[in-house]
Parts: C-alpha cells; structure tokens; sequence
C-alpha cells in the first residue's frame, strides 16, 4: 500500500511504525500484515487462495524488503502471514506451494532468511490471516460445502503459527 519500490515502502514502513509505536506510547502491538508479500498476487486473496510467482530471489529483492529491513531493527513485534500461495519460491516454476500459513515447508524456508530469522528467534510472533476465509474454504473444498476448522487450525500451527486469527470459522452445522 505504499508503493513498487521496495527501498521507499520499508522507509516509509518504518516511519510509520514508530508513528504508531509513539503514538500509542507503545501500547500497541504492531504486526505487518500479507507477509511475505502480495505485490504481484494473481487475484483477490480473500476470496481465493491467489498466487504469487516469484523465487526466493525476486521476494527478497521486492516483496520481502520492508519486512526484513524492520525485522533487524525490531520495529514489529509480529507478522500476519498471507493466505496465497507461492510459485517457484525453489526455483522451480512448476512447484505451487499451498497457502504459506498452511504450509510449514514453505513458511519455514523464507523464516529462515537473514533478519527475519533472528527476529523470530529473539520472540517475534507469526499469525495467520482469516483462516475462515473464502480463500482458505475453497482451497479446502473447491465446492465450498464442507469446512473442517479443525483440520485447517491444525495445519496452521504445524506450518509454525504462534497465533490464529479465527474470523468467519463456523463449520457449517455449527451453531
């Protein structure tokens, strides 16, 4: 939301979270949300499981630069991890990954970045994005007849979530 050049969005980032920080005289949590990044996502990401097609390179030369420059600097204290999907994040073009909070191979390898990985290390937090999201339920049940809440919370810790953002999770006979 802050624009295509990675170096003006992390500075840009980074004022506005000590705006925040100082605003709040630091009452408030900050967390960075569309982590690892959605700038070149292929449809609405809320509605279906959208697709990303860039390597590991291409992120961390765009998408990833704000991130990782506000995670050495510590300016966040969390990351909400996106519903997309990634394409090509091993090199290979023809490997889809399935959501990236989902997706503990996947989330981990980019976790494990210089920067992100020291923050995370040092007790940063990851949290998913609407795990009740269309996104999500279609990617489960292309019909979207069934949801299994259970099964998607599962995963979401496995890929290595601390904590799960739970909007529009009713099953469908639930209550």
């Amino acid at each position: 939301s802050f624009g295509s050049n990675a170096t003006w969005v992390s500075n840009f980032s980074q004022n506005y979270i000590q705006g925040v920080r100082q605003g709040s005289q630091s009452r408030m949590l900050i967390m960075p949300g569309n982590f690892p990044g959605l700038g070149s996502i292929d449809r609405n990401p809320q509605m279906e499981a959208g697709t990303v097609r860039k390597t590991l390179d291409e992120l961390q030369a765009s998408d990833l630069v704000p991130f990782i420059d506000s995670a050495k600097q510590r300016d966040f204290d969390g990351l909400m991890v996106s519903n997309a999907r990634y394409q090509g994040l091993q090199g290979n073009l023809a490997e889809l990954s399935a959501p990236i909070s989902l997706d503990a191979q996947t989330l981990q390898q980019v976790m494990g970045l210089d920067g992100l990985k020291q923050w995370y290390e040092a007790g940063g937090i990851l949290m998913t994005d609407k795990l009740g999201s269309q996104a999500i339920r279609r990617y489960y049940d292309p019909t979207n007849t069934a949801f299994d809440g259970r099964t998607v919370a599962r995963n979401a810790f496995l890929a290595g979530n601390d904590l799960l953002y739970l909007s529009s999770f009713l099953e469908p006979n639930d209550p």
